[in-house]
């Protein structure tokens, strides 16, 4: 087949390159597997065809206003990102979520076998379930086993992802190799944050204090003011009990007032790092427009997701700030919210106001757009997200 495909190519005026190259300008493909496929994918210079593209050029080859190059042809027969590719699903217990995956596969270009023998990929959600259940499993030559997270890769990028970045080792740490090292961060998702503040605590989750880590323990004694309550000892000697009394307990209110300051400014940047993950991870990523297949929300689905998420980040950033000169200058921490009060008002009173429609079209792109489904889906396994859904997030 492939030498009568050739001689199409001929017959038609093209010619055809055993390599990719620079001067390939398109690529046949039979299934979506192999190193030339992923060379041209990488490269991004070659559109990736169907051989059905190739069998339309040759019966429209009598007709002089065909235009094989035509947009709309083009998009019909473009390869889909499972294109011919055999995956066996295994480790889903919850069968609607094993349909679904079934359907996107179908939907995707690629088929579903029973047969782990005849699968291009089997698609694990779970390496210890898998090697526990087949301890001795030889993966046949060509065949990949990999994480799920490969699925939803190929998903995003509208094509085959690579491979290795997915792959499960069977033969090395067995027994103790946990689900999470295997998530390893999505190649459509690696990008510098120009929003984060180098200062600003990774945890995403806007919780209390975590052994007071924002505190510098050289700040604060073991016991509180013990050195001061010392010297006015020595000073005098004939303080009455009540007298100490009264300083120890002003000692400790100014402390415990210092350590609720601390806490404070601590939910404050964790809340800013979430906002920055948010719109660094999702909002930017979403809106790039130099992806292969452009980006994966318009600019209209984008405002209609996250709104003014970035006036409000903003706005909590110059709040943590105000806040660390509030403590480090011994300064009124209410009035850091007073002074922001009205500007809050303004930026939450439209997102408020438009939450439920917020929710409505994340639920609503999650069944429509299937790029975004996916990405969705690679996002819940990130470390720095809390492994939460975006509609999580937004209600915060």
């Amino acid at each position: 087949m492939q030498t009568e495909f050739s001689d199409f190519v001929h017959y038609l005026g093209g010619s055809v390159r055993k390599d990719y190259s620079d001067q390939v300008t398109h690529v046949i493909s039979h299934a979506n597997i192999g190193e030339k496929y992923l060379t041209a994918f990488n490269m991004e210079r070659s559109e990736i065809l169907t051989e059905e593209w190739l069998l339309r050029c040759w019966q429209e080859r009598n007709n002089r206003q065909f235009d094989p190059f035509e947009s709309e042809l083009i998009r019909i027969y473009r390869a889909k990102p499972l294109h011919n590719l055999n995956l066996f699903f295994f480790g889903f217990n919850n069968e609607n979520e094993l349909e679904h995956l079934h359907t996107l596969t179908n939907e995707h270009g690629g088929f579903i076998t029973t047969e782990m023998s005849e699968a291009s990929h089997i698609v694990l959600s779970d390496m210890n379930l898998f090697i526990s259940t087949y301890p001795s499993y030889t993966r046949k030559h060509r065949q990949y086993i990999v994480h799920v997270q490969w699925f939803w890769e190929c998903l995003c990028l509208m094509g085959k992802a690579d491979e290795s970045i997915y792959t499960v080792n069977l033969t090395s740490n067995q027994s103790t190799t946990s689900d999470s090292s295997l998530l390893l961060q999505s190649p459509s998702t690696q990008c510098e944050s120009p929003l984060l503040d180098s200062s600003i605590n990774t945890t995403v989750k806007r919780k209390r204090r975590q052994k007071h880590s924002y505190i510098n323990e050289q700040q604060i004694d073991p016991i509180p003011n013990s050195k001061r309550f010392n010297s006015s000892m020595n000073e005098n000697e004939n303080l009455s009990d009540e007298n100490i009394i009264v300083e120890k307990s002003q000692n400790i209110k100014k402390d415990n007032k210092y350590l609720i300051g601390m806490e404070l400014r601590e939910t404050e940047r964790n809340y800013v790092t979430m906002l920055s993950n948010i719109i660094r991870i999702f909002k930017t990523e979403m809106e790039k427009d130099d992806r292969r297949n452009g980006p994966i929300l318009t600019k209209v689905e984008s405002t209609q997701i996250f709104g003014n998420i970035e006036e409000i980040y903003h706005l909590h950033l110059l709040i943590a700030e105000q806040l660390d000169r509030a403590i480090t200058e011994d300064e009124c921490i209410g009035s850091v919210f007073l002074t922001n009060s009205v500007e809050l008002l303004r930026v939450y009173q439209p997102y408020t106001k438009f939450y439920d429609k917020t929710i409505e079209a994340v639920h609503t792109l999650e069944k429509n757009n299937s790029r975004f489904y996916a990405y969705l889906k690679i996002c819940e396994h990130k470390t720095e997200l809390g492994k939460q859904h975006l509609a999580d997030l937004m209600i915060r």
